[in-house]
């Protein structure tokens, strides 16, 4: 967050809206945690007969198990996130702009 600062500067001083800064840096977290999980979801997918002794009860592709684990994460994503997407609010373009 802080490296972007001189970024989120200039975009508060060419108008944009505090509430389109907080979707930006959301929905930068969303997105990279989007990528990750599908990453994620494709390469425990080819571990899986890698993995199969250390599940008890539970298949190597069961879908709800998977399903269960990205929502999770992405709702961690969202709530990790709010804190630097307030910050990015509170940013004052002059400020911004001079420390860059």
């Amino acid at each position: 967050m802080t490296q972007r600062i001189p970024e989120i500067g200039i975009r508060l001083a060419l108008g944009a809206s505090r509430a389109s800064v907080c979707g930006a840096v959301v929905g930068r977290a969303v997105a990279l945690t989007a990528g990750g999980a599908a990453l994620g979801t494709l390469a425990s997918l080819a571990a899986g007969p890698l993995i199969r002794r250390f599940l008890f009860d539970t298949r190597t592709t069961d879908p709800l198990t998977y399903g269960i684990v990205v929502a999770v994460v992405m709702v961690l994503t969202l709530v990790a996130s709010i804190a630097p997407a307030r910050r990015a609010m509170r940013v004052d373009p002059v400020v911004a702009l001079r420390s860059n």
